[in-house]
């Protein structure tokens, strides 16, 4: 395969082969977040396609659950979400890396809504193919860090 990419059964396993050594998954299943760095920096992969898996006579919107609740639990808040779509409708094959699209957005930048559309995501960082998938990562988690250090004091 071009570029050094192996094929995958899915863009989280895209997702793993752009992350470095300090990634692993995360080990808790029910978590939204699929990755953890070593330093505790928590990564989510949204997964959305023009052909779903289920019947569908025309592509689908691009759509993902980012699942803003007020209930949810902070812990569990990605710093780093990526989105992945498959905007390949006729022949489309998931594990071709060439077919996936990909945006990475820091969770700060979410709105505090459910749901996001492609134009919504596009707003909030550059479409980017599976090669420029790490260095994207990369970039924002140096940014995007835990800080570790226990809630910040504010000044009265």
């Amino acid at each position: 395969l071009s570029l050094g990419l192996a094929p995958s059964n899915s863009a989280h396993g895209l997702v793993e082969q752009a992350l470095g050594a300090d990634w692993e998954r995360n080990p808790a299943s029910e978590s939204a977040c699929a990755f953890r760095h070593a330093d505790g920096t928590l990564l989510a992969v949204r997964i959305s396609a023009a052909k779903p898996s289920w019947v569908t006579r025309k592509p689908c919107g691009a759509r993902w659950d980012i699942g803003r609740r007020a209930d949810a639990d902070p812990a569990e808040a990605a710093e780093i979400h990526v989105f992945a779509h498959h905007p390949v409708w006729d022949e489309p094959s998931a594990r071709d890396p060439m077919q996936w699209r990909f945006h990475v957005v820091a969770g700060r930048m979410l709105p505090g809504r459910r749901t996001l559309s492609l134009p919504a995501v596009a707003m909030l960082a550059a479409r980017i193919g599976p090669v420029d998938l790490g260095p994207a990562i990369e970039r924002l988690h140096r940014t995007s860090r835990p800080t570790g250090g226990g809630p910040i004091a504010s000044v009265t």
